[in-house]
């Protein structure tokens, strides 16, 4: 057939050629678009066929999970709401496991209309959702945002659920605090204020208009990023950016006063932001943001990772706080030493330098506050490596009451000994992370003999610390509910969205084409017979 007809064939059937079927080589897919196009039979390329075979798909995805969780010692849940193209609510699930390979997985569940958006239409929401997957013993954590319908210390979704999960303690996702963390050190000082508002103004002037953008394009070779309103990784973006971009900028502002095609506004910007390129005082503030927020940019990396604990939070933000004292008493010798900036009076410059330093001290006291409120996570510190030295010498009593008070599924007496054993232990002793010791635990077959420390450390991967993989939901939500498919119902929706999120699952399932066919030829209401007798 002609390459043309072959091309209009697989266009028509491209829905059959995602995730699942990607693994058929370019051969087995002209072959299969030969057929489309010369059957005379029944083709099953409606849009009812398409969402009957789709509908299949999830159930069979569906059933793959359960066998999952059904062997997965415990299991925790994300939730988010988001908005979608069509103006409907949208309240993404999304599952974390260790499966019985020892991996930690994410499962993407559902996306579900959300009509009652109150914390009883939520936790109703949710329950369905969980029924079929009988998590009453295995619940051991719930992870949201920190709006009030969500966090509620009285009547939150999060003690709702736990009145029926009674294990499930809830985390407020860190990403979220760390957002807020910032947005606390960058708005309690009026200079700082003022200087995060002169920020936007680059960004701003330029995508204002096309003509200044191509001037930026010209002089700079590069984009200054948009600033947001709620995500201050956003802004490090649009800090980052000025800060290395200063001497084109500057050009580039030049090119726009000098020239007389130019207009009074555009002159007038370009001249204020040229000026504030020129001023010692915002480009301290520049130079120190430009500094410290890349500290935060790499916290907020190590939070989106799927594979973050609570262990390696604690690592993180360690590390962090120490970075933050490293730029303090850089700050403090600065004060001291001769100002090399004859411009900038010996008074402003200490000024600058007090501002710079209270912003250090507020994010770190509110990292230190925000991050510690969750109690049950310092029991996590029984199995973290780093701490198995000093543990060795004095037993940590503390954690292990938090332990048992939290996760009574586990043996106090018997967590003891192991974990007494396991302090003292060499071959413990190169460990660096929760998932080594499970890793270490499992492949020596050791499950029986350190039951419960096994137990904790199961507990401890699966607790998520953030929502992030709630928010990649959403990223996928957008590309496949587009403003041409904003009718799209919510079966097709979910089964495009498994096919998006769970491409990897499903190509490790070996006999998963086999099953959708099997279930799609088994559905009544066919013209023809689909099974061969």
């Amino acid at each position: 057939m002609a390459a043309s007809a072959q091309r209009a064939s697989l266009n028509e059937v491209d829905f059959l050629l995602i995730s699942p079927f990607s693994a058929m080589s370019l051969e087995e897919k002209l072959q299969f678009a030969d057929h489309l196009a010369s059957t005379q039979v029944a083709r099953y390329t409606s849009k009812t066929s398409q969402n009957e075979l789709l509908e299949c798909i999830f159930e069979v995805y569906e059933k793959a999970i359960q066998d999952e969780i059904s062997q997965a010692p415990f299991v925790a849940v994300q939730a988010d709401e988001t908005t979608d193209v069509a103006c409907i609510s949208q309240c993404v699930i999304v599952l974390r496991y260790i499966t019985n390979e020892g991996a930690m997985v994410e499962r993407f569940l559902s996306f579900s209309p959300l009509i009652d958006r109150t914390a009883e239409g939520l936790e109703k929401l949710l329950k369905d959702k969980l029924e079929p997957y009988k998590l009453e013993n295995k619940l051991i954590a719930q992870t949201y945002d920190g709006a009030a319908v969500m966090s509620g210390a009285s009547s939150g979704l999060q003690v709702r659920l736990k009145e029926t999960f009674p294990h499930a303690h809830f985390v407020h996702c860190y990403a979220h605090q760390l957002n807020l963390i910032v947005q606390q050190a960058c708005s309690s000082l009026t200079p700082v204020r003022i200087f995060f508002a002169n920020i936007t103004a680059f960004a701003t002037f330029f995508s204002k208009s096309p003509k200044r953008t191509a001037v930026l394009d010209e002089v700079c070779g590069r984009r200054i990023p948009a600033s947001g309103q709620t995500r201050w990784n956003f802004k490090s973006r649009t800090v980052h950016t000025v800060f290395e971009q200063q001497d084109t900028l500057k050009q580039c502002f030049e090119k726009i006063k000098n020239d007389d095609s130019w207009d009074s506004v555009s002159i007038q910007q370009a001249h204020g932001l040229f000026q504030l390129l020129s001023d010692p005082d915002f480009v301290f503030l520049l130079t120190f943001f430009h500094t410290a927020l890349m500290h935060v940019d790499t916290l907020y990396s190590v939070l989106q990772k799927r594979t973050t604990d609570a262990l390696i939070t604690r690592q993180a933000r360690e590390k962090f706080c120490s970075s933050m004292t490293e730029i303090k008493n850089k700050l403090a010798i600065d004060d001291v030493q001769p100002n090399p900036d004859t411009r900038t009076r010996r008074p402003q410059r200490t000024n600058n330098i007090q501002i710079a330093t209270q912003c250090c001290d507020i994010m770190m006291e509110q990292l230190k506050v925000r991050f510690e409120k969750a109690r049950h996570l310092a029991a996590f510190e029984l199995i973290d490596p780093e701490f198995f030295p000093q543990f060795n010498d004095t037993f940590p009593q503390n954690q292990l009451i938090i332990a048992s008070e939290f996760y009574p599924m586990i043996c106090k007496e018997k967590l003891t000994s192991e974990l007494i054993v396991i302090y003292s232990g060499a071959e413990f002793a190169g460990l660096k992370s929760a998932s080594s010791l499970l890793e270490m635990l499992t492949k020596n077959n050791l499950q029986t003999t350190f039951s419960e420390t096994l137990k904790l450390t199961q507990i401890a991967i699966t607790t998520p610390v953030t929502s992030a993989e709630a928010e990649r939901c959403f990223s996928t939500l957008k590309r496949i509910k587009s403003f041409l498919r904003s009718s799209m119902g919510q079966a097709r929706l979910n089964a495009l969205a498994v096919l998006s999120v769970e491409r990897e699952l499903i190509q490790k399932i070996p006999d998963f084409n086999e099953r959708v066919i099997d279930l799609f030829a088994s559905q009544k209401g066919r013209r023809c017979e689909l099974h061969f007798k």
